[in-house]
């Protein structure tokens, strides 16, 4: 109907005189390509493609709870079906093209008049296409051995379908066979100790499935340790083996989208312990474990390593700590906390309105004369190339602890009668240094 729908649309606009030609134009020729029988011959098989094979493959593989069997089950059957479709001649195909064959008999596709096309070309690229689909799902969807034992130890609604047989003596011990001989160098796994525990868990498991309400794979797990964790304590030591084989099924991703969360998740869980722990943080936290006076393998020596590294990576601190306090000696009643900084609000500075737009005043390069003359006398000051330095900086009075830096500008030394090479001139701070003998010699500055 809205394929029909949109051929009559493209029709009044190009009959219509209120378009422009261009417009008028391109309708036209846009109706003429759609009312073609190669390409509605292919649209309506695309139709079916995705309506009975793709579409329901790419539902269940959505889903992150999705059953490994169940999703080969449903493949090997669409597999079948497309089988069905082009080992008979001429093929059968779906609902939506056998339905267009048999209405476009007369060339006609509703009231719409089309142009005819080579059906049997169209039917051998068809079938071409399916034979290359086949071959992607063969290569797409290998089936895994070790995948399929796993699902028919652990695997929920396998688990449910054969719920009368779980209890049987040899259900599952081919399937275990093969995953203890595949993980048998794992660390911390028996592959002999976990023989006996299934034997052991297969009838408590039974007796659960028969009595429990249809629910996720991980739900179910889940309920079913907490169960019997209620009534043995020691139910997850005295099962480890057999529990770490479901740890491995229940995280082995069975899709893409599943994998590439399970790396994002990985990725930002290293990035932020990265991001919270620098090196010299790591330094610090190193040399508290190894100065602590306790074995490095002592319960307490691991508590203070690990608390510390605790409230280090602690999410609401991050890296705002600005010192440490690195205890060599460690008192017996020692308690890690987080150190913070006192929140102590700064003074603001209020502006005065008297002081703003008053130019800041400028340093001065230069330095007064002593003489009080008012002069400034500057390195750069041709004038002043013959100015003195209070006498105070020669080698002769070397044995003087306080130097000085007052200087007598030219036009003084001039009218005081003071050479340039003169040892004898001191500035009013250092006259008093000297002796009466050296008063003598000293000419004294102006009052």
């Amino acid at each position: 109907m809205d394929s029909q729908a949109l051929f009559i649309v493209l029709e009044e606009i190009s009959s219509d005189w209120t378009y422009s030609s261009t417009d008028r134009e391109i309708a036209s020729e846009i109706r003429k390509q759609l009312l073609r029988d190669d390409f509605l011959f292919i649209i309506h098989f695309h139709h079916d493609l995705h309506e009975c094979v793709l579409g329901p493959v790419t539902k269940v593989l959505q889903d992150d709870d999705f059953s490994y069997l169940e999703v080969m089950k449903l493949i090997d059957e669409k597999k079948k079906m497309l089988r069905k479709w082009i080992e008979q001649q001429p093929p059968v195909w779906g609902p939506s093209l056998s339905n267009y064959i048999r209405e476009s008999k007369k060339h006609f596709y509703g009231l719409f008049k089309i142009e005819p096309g080579d059906r049997k070309k169209l039917s051998q690229e068809c079938c071409d296409h399916i034979g290359r689909l086949l071959q992607e799902l063969d290569r797409r969807f290998v089936k895994c051995h070790l995948r399929d034992n796993l699902s028919i130890l652990f695997d929920l609604n396998y688990l449910m379908d054969h719920k009368e047989t779980v209890d049987q003596p040899e259900y599952g011990r081919n399937a275990l066979n093969y995953v203890r001989e595949k993980y048998k160098n794992l660390p911390s796994f028996d592959q002999t100790a976990v023989q006996a525990e299934w034997e052991l868990i297969k009838i408590p498991l039974a007796e659960y499935l028969k009595t429990s309400i249809t629910q996720k794979r991980k739900h179910f797990w889940k309920s079913f340790i907490l169960f019997k964790q209620t009534v043995n304590e020691q139910f997850s030591e005295q099962f480890k083996n057999i529990l770490v084989l479901l740890s491995i099924y229940l995280l082995s991703a069975s899709n893409t989208a599943e994998c590439e969360r399970g790396f994002s998740a990985a990725n930002l869980v290293q990035t932020n312990g990265r991001s919270r722990l620098m090196v010299n943080t790591l330094d610090v936290l190193l040399n508290v474990r190894l100065l602590l006076t306790d074995d490095i393998r002592s319960t307490r020596c691991q508590f203070v390593a690990e608390k510390a590294f605790e409230s280090w990576n602690d999410y609401e601190s991050k890296r705002r700590y600005n010192r440490t306090k690195l205890l060599i000696d460690v008192a017996d009643d020692y308690e890690p906390t987080t150190q913070r900084r006192l929140n102590v609000q700064k003074r603001k500075i209020i502006p005065n309105s008297d002081n703003e737009g008053q130019p800041k005043k400028k340093k001065v390069k230069g330095i007064k004369c002593a003489n009080r003359c008012g002069k400034v006398i500057a390195s750069d000051d041709p004038e002043q190339v013959n100015a003195i330095q209070c006498c105070h900086q020669v080698e002769f009075y070397k044995w003087v602890d306080d130097n000085c830096s007052r200087w007598l500008c030219n036009k003084c030394r001039i009218e005081l009668g003071v050479s340039t090479d003169s040892t004898n001139w001191f500035c009013d701070d250092c006259i008093d240094m000297h002796s009466a003998e050296e008063d003598s010699r000293t000419i004294t500055v102006r009052k």
